[in-house]
């Protein structure tokens, strides 16, 4: 039952990812020259070119995400960083002295 809940949890996780993809890559498109249909030498060297162009646009792409994550990961240290701080300022325990009843002495 507990793989089910996961899996049903990770769902929209994984369809924004899918999601994010297709939009990374449709701008990609959009930034490089269309496909030419053909077997010339001139739209052969057409689509290496648009194949370069994709590529580099996946790479700027990737860089760009691997640098929001770091990013991410930059802000979730100084968040952590600074919880650390707080809790270390809290005044610490300091347990109450132990009563120790005086001794009497025997009456006779």
């Amino acid at each position: 039952m507990a793989t089910i809940a996961s899996h049903q949890r990770m769902k929209p996780v994984l369809n924004a990812f899918i999601a994010f993809l297709l939009l990374g890559t449709s701008a990609a498109m959009a930034a490089c020259p269309p496909e030419m249909g053909g077997t010339t030498a001139e739209e052969i060297r057409d689509n290496q070119a648009r194949i370069v162009c994709l590529q580099n646009e996946v790479a700027a792409e990737a860089r760009m995400r691997k640098l929001e994550f770091d990013i991410d990961a930059v802000e979730r240290r100084l968040q952590d960083m600074q919880l650390q701080q707080r809790i270390d300022s809290l005044p610490k325990y300091v347990p109450p002295p132990v009563y120790v009843p005086p001794v009497m002495p025997p009456m006779l």
